[in-house]
Parts: C-alpha cells; sequence; structure tokens
C-alpha cells in the first residue's frame, strides 16, 4: 500500500540517519505508516498521519482537478484522539502546525482552497468548541500561511475565550484568515436547502464559500 511504501522509505532512512533524535522521528514515522491507516488510529500522531495518508490518496483519485475539498471541522475529528494522547499543549500545537504544512508540500496544484473549520455549535446552540479548537487557532497562528484556507463558525453562545483567540489574527500583520461562518445563517439556509436537523452541525465550506455535509456531499 502506499502507506506501507512510505513507512518502508522512513524504515530505510532510520538505517542510514547518525542523529539520534533524527534517528527516532523516522523510527515514529515508520511504524505509525506500517499501522496506518489499515489499523486505525489510537493517538493524534497516529490521526494526524492517517488522515494525510487518506487525504492524499483521495486528492489523486480526482486529478486532474481536486481543488477546493473541505477537511471540515478538524477539531471535532481530532478532539478524541488528543484526548487519548499524554502530550503537552505546545507539542500538539507543533503536530498541527506539520500537518498544515502537509497541504503545501512541494507547492502541490491541488493544495487550493482547502479548508479547514473550527468552533460551531450544534442545533440546540451548544457550544462544540474544545481544546483542540485552541490548539489549531494558535497553529494557524503561528504558521501565518494562506493554504489551506481557514474558516471559523460562530454562533449566539461562543465563548469569549474563542473571540479572544481569534482576534489575535485581526491585528496582527499579514493574517489574511480565519473567513467568518455564522451558524444560525447557514443553519437556516441549509434548513430551506432539505438538510436534515441532525446533520446541520456538519456543515463544512468547500469550493469557494459553499456548505455542504461533511461525508454526505461532494462538491
Amino acid at each position: 500500500t502506499l502507506a506501507d511504501r512510505y513507512g518502508k522509505l522512513a524504515g530505510q532512512k532510520y538505517e542510514q540517519e547518525k542523529n539520534p533524535t533524527r534517528k527516532k522521528e523516522l523510527q515514529l514515522m515508520a511504524k505509525t505508516c506500517h499501522k496506518v491507516p489499515r489499523q486505525g488510529a489510537e493517538n493524534l500522531y497516529e490521526a494526524l498521519q492517517s488522515y494525510i495518508l487518506l487525504w492524499q490518496v483521495m486528492n489523486l483519485e480526482q486529478l486532474p482537478n481536486p481543488y477546493a475539498f473541505s477537511v471540515g471541522n478538524l477539531d471535532r475529528i481530532i478532539q478524541p484522539y488528543y484526548k487519548k494522547t499524554r502530550i503537552s499543549k505546545k507539542l500538539a500545537v507543533q503536530l498541527i502546525r506539520h500537518f498544515l504544512a502537509f497541504f503545501e508540500v512541494g507547492d502541490r496544484d491541488w493544495a487550493i482552497s482547502q479548508n479547514i473549520m473550527v468552533g460551531g455549535s450544534d442545533v440546540n446552540g451548544n457550544d462544540l468548541s474544545s481544546d483542540m479548537t485552541y490548539i489549531i487557532l494558535e497553529a494557524y497562528h503561528q504558521s501565518n500561511r494562506p493554504q489551506p484556507n481557514f474558516s471559523v463558525k460562530i454562533h449566539p453562545h461562543t465563548p469569549f475565550e474563542f473571540y479572544r483567540a481569534i482576534s489575535k489574527f485581526m491585528f496582527n500583520f499579514g493574517h489574511s484568515s480565519p473567513s467568518f461562518l455564522n451558524d444560525t445563517g447557514v443553519f437556516s439556509a441549509l434548513k430551506k436547502k432539505g438538510i436534515a436537523e441532525e446533520d446541520l452541525k456538519e456543515y463544512a465550506i468547500a469550493g469557494c464559500q459553499e456548505p455542504l455535509i461533511k461525508g454526505k456531499e461532494n462538491g
């Protein structure tokens, strides 16, 4: 498989590497690629590696025009894996920064308008932000890159802490993200489109600014 080929390559580089720190990193890469996505992820590192591999395959399958796919609410997807991983917030931020960098490795032609989202609520107005929400916000702020696109969902009960975290983007030079999506307005529009109420919170932005339901629509 593609993952096994990456694992084999990491293993070969491990054998050749002299630097102990880098050697340890390559060993982890090899072990992880031989495990995921086939056997499923059990921690944050494995989850991110699995996502990268699957995302790469999806985009390759969609050639020659695999643009503007949406990752969706990354915070909700990987929060369960973060909770299982005993690492500091600082290290988690760095792992997310590596994940974000993947979308621009080699200036891939398809690294265009890939959209990642955080925040938001359920249909009852309950806030769905988590520790990972703030980790991703910090990773984006530190990276300060134009891709992948970044969007935040806001709603009437968005915590003050969330607004404070995104305010850094507004007052620091060079940031062109994030985009803001109002859950109240988007939920209303999607209801008129006939989207089931239980699916509303799963909307993700694809293309330019089209709200689609994660896992159920392709656009």
